[in-house]
């Protein structure tokens, strides 16, 4: 498939969203409007500004970044002299890096720790990524914003971690992690849908139903929303460090590594998203 029909996979996605989520967002607005027109302007502004900062200029930005089809950081040592500096020049250094690698004795080892380092950065984005996922999903109570933020969160991280690497995957490895966003997006909603419908108030007894349903429903939903985050946040990385052609020939061990690094953060991740909540929900008692 070439290049443009790839932009036009991602373009069709895009619309699709904005016809799942448009119906609710002027439903929304219209009932804020009723109560005063300001409201609702405001409402509106919010999404458009939304939408554009965190779906549209993330997208643009990608679509516009040069491609790297990297190699695994376990193959940098069998690279001769001239293809370790091909390498070097691709890979997005700082000055400061750069000249680490010029004046040490061994540069394979220097690079490794740099990759090392921004390896790190990555996966720092991911977690912050996925706990902001979480906090914003659980305190909301509207489906269509969940969807939306949650999608805004996904583009934006994967921007960044482009930023971090300074080129981007491949259009088609792009366009599966487009449409992974968007599938596990509305495949959450769905399940929303259906946890409406349980009552998870005889599990808390004297707790109550009103109160234990929408913690339980709000934890769960923040919960699956990280846990999409950092699948793709982490698949991402992979695409970056191994390119296309070694990911395809090592599909199965790279979804494993990608699923079992994502089983590994979401508890960390889930405790950092309760407490940012408990410390948003303090903050308006006090």
């Amino acid at each position: 498939m070439k290049t443009k029909h790839y932009i036009t996979v991602i373009i069709g996605l895009l619309t699709i969203l904005f016809l799942s989520v448009v119906g609710n967002v002027i439903t929304i607005g219209d009932k804020l409007s009723s109560v005063n027109v300001v409201l609702g302007w405001l409402f509106y502004a919010f999404i458009g500004v939304f939408v554009m900062w965190f779906i549209l200029i993330p997208m643009l930005k990608v679509l516009f970044t040069p491609q790297l089809d990297g190699e695994p950081i376990e193959m940098i040592s069998n690279l001769n002299p001239d293809e370790l500096s091909e390498y070097i020049k691709r890979v997005k250094l700082t000055a400061e890096q750069k000249k680490r690698i010029t004046i040490s004795d061994n540069r394979k080892n220097s690079l490794l720790e740099i990759l090392k380092e921004k390896q790190g950065e990555k996966e720092a984005a991911v977690k912050q990524s996925a706990t902001m996922a979480f906090v914003f999903t659980a305190i909301s109570q509207n489906r269509s914003i969940d969807l939306l933020m949650s999608i805004g969160i996904c583009f934006r991280m994967i921007n960044s971690l482009i930023k971090l690497s300074g080129v981007r995957p491949s259009y088609l490895q792009m366009t599966k992690l487009y449409i992974s966003v968007f599938s596990a997006s509305f495949v959450i909603t769905s399940i929303e849908d259906i946890m409406e419908d349980m009552d998870f108030g005889e599990a808390f007894g004297v707790l109550g139903c009103v109160v234990s349903n929408t913690l339980t429903r709000s934890a769960a939903n923040g919960m699956m929303n990280a846990f999409v985050c950092l699948r793709v946040g982490y698949a991402t990385i992979k695409y970056l460090e191994v390119g296309g052609k070694f990911f395809d020939k090592e599909k199965n061990k790279m979804r494993k590594d990608i699923r079992r690094a994502a089983r590994a953060s979401i508890v960390g991740v889930s405790k950092d998203g309760f407490a940012e909540v408990k410390k948003r929900i303090s903050t308006l008692f006090d």
